[in-house]
């Protein structure tokens, strides 16, 4: 990955996508009663400022989405597969998956390798571990989450599924979701459930 100052150079020229159509999204069941960590309202569904793959510990309030069912419960690490592609068996809290209707303006499409080539990246790092990184360093993903939401022109980040990578992840910037229209979030089947 480029350095951050580099990086921040480079997000200003990309090329920049839109994403269509259904997302997936898998919510712990205690958490439509309660919300993540008390989180009031609908907020259970939508972004965190959580530390993950792209978003930095407190960062910008990010919302990961994947492109099918399957891949929502391997991100979710509610299934896991062992070495041969075979499910492993295992027990799990309730879980819900929803279905999102989602049109995203302006998203930086991670999968495209001229894309990782002007960001100094390669599929493996950005696929690749990102908790193992010692405690006040961000991981180089982290760096690029957070470079991308300071941007202002960037909206989300199409990336390679970490768990299924045949398959699509999208991390959307929710506070940047009014600033591209025409994007909008909209869980299917529950009104006025919608972001931002």
């Amino acid at each position: 990955m480029l350095p951050e100052h580099q990086l921040r150079e480079s997000l200003s020229r990309l090329p920049l996508v839109a994403i269509h159509g259904p997302w997936y999204r898998l919510v712990d069941f205690g958490d439509l009663l309660t919300g993540p960590r008390g989180t009031p309202g609908p907020q259970w569904l939508w972004a965190s400022r959580q530390a993950q793959r792209f978003t930095a510990p407190n960062g910008a309030r990010t919302l990961y989405l994947a492109a099918d069912p399957y891949a929502a419960l391997l991100e979710s690490e509610t299934l896991f597969l062992d070495r041969d592609a075979q499910l492993v068996r295992r027990s799990f809290p309730p879980k819900v998956l929803f279905s999102v209707e989602a049109t995203v303006a302006n998203v930086l499409d991670l999968t495209d390798p001229a894309v990782q080539a002007a960001l100094g990246t390669t599929v493996q790092e950005l696929g690749g571990p990102w908790r193992t990184t010692p405690p006040g360093i961000l991981a180089p993903t982290q760096t690029l989450g957070r470079s991308a939401f300071d941007c202002l022109r960037i909206a989300g980040l199409l990336a390679a599924s970490s768990k299924r990578g045949e398959s699509r992840s999208v991390v959307i910037f929710a506070d940047r979701l009014a600033d591209h229209p025409p994007s909008q979030i909209e869980v299917v089947g529950i009104d006025g459930a919608r972001l931002p």
